[in-house]
């Protein structure tokens, strides 16, 4: 089916651009770091976030997440904080530094986004728009249907995720 693997390879190709090359202090995991601690920040007001947290939520392994914090952490942009009542819970928060590298990276991205939708027929848009939805809830119901439980790696059971 010529349509399907068109559909598929317009999707990777999207996933080949390097958005982050327009960001002049961050690589991509840097920018999906800051920006997770920031809205799971949000959620917890303030209190920090869990880096086992930040990582489930990011979908790296732990590990992963703790190399990109201790590169963000010595470029101050993020700072960690032992919880004083579970030693075992590290909390990171975003430094000044940090908010200011990230508002300045979606500053980037809003303009980015803007110049090309701008240059995008709107109707057109609109009706992509409704039809990715739809191709993205009938994937999600395939992807259900076939979805095996995988092997734990760090001893947690893992559920395949569609949300």
């Amino acid at each position: 089916m010529k349509q399907k693997n068109e559909f598929f390879e317009a999707f990777h190709r999207f996933r080949k651009l390097d958005i982050t090359s327009m960001f002049p202090e961050l690589s991509g995991s840097d920018f999906r770091t800051l920006m997770t601690i920031e809205c799971v920040g949000k959620e917890k007001e303030g209190k920090g976030v869990r880096v086992s947290e930040l990582a489930q939520q990011m979908r790296v392994a732990t590990p992963a997440a703790s190399r990109t914090l201790k590169g963000l952490e010595e470029r101050g942009m993020i700072e960690r904080s032992v919880d004083t009542e579970d030693r075992r819970n590290t909390y990171v928060f975003l430094t000044q530094k940090g908010k200011e590298v990230l508002a300045n990276a979606e500053q980037i991205m809003n303009d980015f986004s803007h110049a090309v939708f701008e240059r995008l027929d709107e109707e057109k848009m609109e009706h992509l728009i409704a039809y990715l939805k739809e191709v993205y809830e009938v994937s999600a119901q395939e992807i259900k249907k076939r979805a095996v439980a995988k092997p734990p790696k760090d001893g947690k059971r893992q559920d395949a995720d569609i949300a």
